[in-house]
């Protein structure tokens, strides 16, 4: 079989896919981006099947994360050599799963009856979902903006409504199919319009049950100070005081506001050393009278428990007297940003990149608990991406998400917008609004349905302060209470699939 009509096609659904992903954005392509994948691999042989499949994850990837060399420079100064190398590793590696579903055959035959659809779009989503990822991302990123669509996520979380899209392309593919050959197309026809219409149905019904603004509410400021990297010493201080007067010129002559957090900025501040008192941070609470969240640097001095000299990324809150009243260390670190990976196993990894950080994770989620049945869950940066941190801190009573993060170092890039993509997935999941201060943008609020506020979606390196009063519902999704349960059935459908075509139809048990 010639592979020039296959290439192309997979080639094609690449480019859809990234004009359906953050950056461009074009929502409705989310839905029709992986036809022309599902189209490629239909006649081809194994090997070709698996050579399309890394084909079309390396294009997606490659031009999804090509910002990360200057990222990675910009950072930790790891050579552009390193950064393009470790770009092109990571990029094969996220094309994995493309790669193995191309390889299904040796499992699963051909199937294009209505169960191989299913089955088919259940394999991929099981390949996406388990297989260990940097950038846990795909192609139902490019809801992100669509809530009505990523309210089965309250249901099935992410895993749910990645299935509903590959379940509709993979359709949209067998009606090409049919179409050409003349076959039946009643049968793909209808799985598609019930999956579309369910997922339609059930986004609308959702949508209007939280328009009722039930519930408990917090007032929140979030500070984007737009603080270059390049600033350092005096010049980041009185950036930071600017941005101090910006959020108290918001706050002039409004009513009280009941937290204000600030982002990760480029500057170490320790947290038990002079730099909040000498930045204006802790006058800066006095003033507002109001809870501050700042991120800072614990060394493990002053911190009951800790082994001192032990260094970890630090969400500091400071009550309305300026006063430290707890802090969380982040639990899932930026690897090669905030240290490397196997380095105890491989110490020749620090001469490659001698500037990374050797930060340590926390061990524990924390909230905030701002009274009233409030609870503030502090998120930082990457790990907001993960709903791991954010189950234990609703299992402690935690109903409100913050997500303080620096995207500075990316850029004029989509990586904050990538970044951005993860974060209405993870407040519909948990019914929990969510507020992201990034020092660069972009930095939003976003409601419990997934909805990111009017007016609350910044520009990058814009400086401003959002202050938005949030709606907290206190429902305790499906999701929330079983976590995975649905990709967990989905593993088990695939693996009772192929016991059932390896012994029964083709074994000595047969039921034929």
């Amino acid at each position: 079989m010639s592979l020039l009509t296959p290439t192309l096609l997979t080639l094609s659904a690449a480019l859809l896919t990234r004009l359906a992903l953050p950056g461009f954005s074009v929502i409705h392509l989310t839905w029709i981006a992986l036809v022309p994948f599902f189209l490629a691999q239909q006649g081809a042989t194994e090997r070709q099947r698996a050579c399309l499949g890394l084909l079309y994850g390396v294009t997606i990837w490659a031009g999804s994360i090509a910002w990360l060399p200057q990222a990675l420079w910009n950072w930790v100064q790891v050579p552009p050599v390193i950064g393009i190398g470790g770009t092109v590793i990571l990029s094969l590696w996220h094309a994995l799963p493309y790669l193995l579903f191309g390889l299904r055959g040796r499992l699963f035959p051909d199937d294009e009856r209505c169960a191989g659809l299913l089955r088919d779009a259940a394999l991929l989503t099981v390949l996406l979902s388990v297989l260990p990822m940097l950038f846990p991302g795909h192609v139902a990123l490019g809801l992100y903006q669509s809530p009505r669509f990523i309210q089965t996520a309250d249901l099935g979380g992410m895993p749910l409504v990645l299935f509903s899209v590959l379940l509709v392309n993979r359709c949209g593919a067998d009606l090409l199919r049919r179409l050409s050959s003349g076959v039946n197309l009643r049968p793909p026809a209808l799985l598609l319009a019930t999956v579309l219409a369910g997922v339609a149905l059930y986004g609308t019904f959702r949508l209007g049950q939280f328009q009722r603004g039930e519930g408990a509410t917090l007032t929140v400021v979030a500070v984007q100070p737009a603080i270059p990297t390049s600033l350092e010493g005096t010049r980041q201080q009185e950036s930071i005081a600017s941005a101090a007067a910006l959020t108290e010129a918001v706050l002039r002559g409004g009513s009280p506001v009941e937290l204000v957090v600030w982002p990760e900025i480029p500057r170490n501040i320790d947290c038990d050393g002079p730099e909040p008192a000498r930045l204006g941070l802790i006058a800066h609470a006095r003033a507002v009278q109001a809870p501050l969240l700042f991120n800072c640097v614990d060394f493990g001095a002053g911190t009951e428990g800790e082994e001192k000299g032990t260094v970890r990324n630090t969400v500091l809150m400071l009550d309305g007297q300026g006063r430290p009243a707890v802090r969380y260390h982040k639990q899932i670190l930026f690897p090669f940003g905030e240290y490397i990976p196997f380095e105890r196993e491989a110490p020749w990894l620090r001469r490659l990149a001698p500037s990374v950080s050797v930060y340590r994770p926390g061990t524990e989620a924390k909230v905030f608990d701002l009274g009233r049945g409030r609870g503030v869950i502090p998120l930082l940066c990457y790990e907001a991406m993960f709903g791991g941190p954010i189950r234990q801190g609703i299992a402690k009573g935690g109903n409100v998400l913050i997500n303080m993060t620096d995207d500075a170092w990316f850029g004029r890039s989509d990586a904050s917008e990538f970044h951005l993509a993860f974060l209405p997935f993870r407040a519909v999941e948990f019914r929990t609004p969510l507020v992201r201060a990034n020092n660069a943008g972009i930095s939003a609020v976003i409601a419990a349905t997934g909805e990111i506020l009017p007016g609350t979606k910044t520009g990058l390196f814009q400086r401003t302060a959002l202050r938005r009063e949030l709606a907290i519902p206190g429902e305790r999704t499906l999701y929330c209470r079983f976590g995975d349960v649905f990709l967990y059935g989905l593993i088990a459908v695939c693996g009772i699939d192929l016991v059932r075509r390896r012994y029964v139809v083709k074994g000595t048990i047969s039921c034929s």
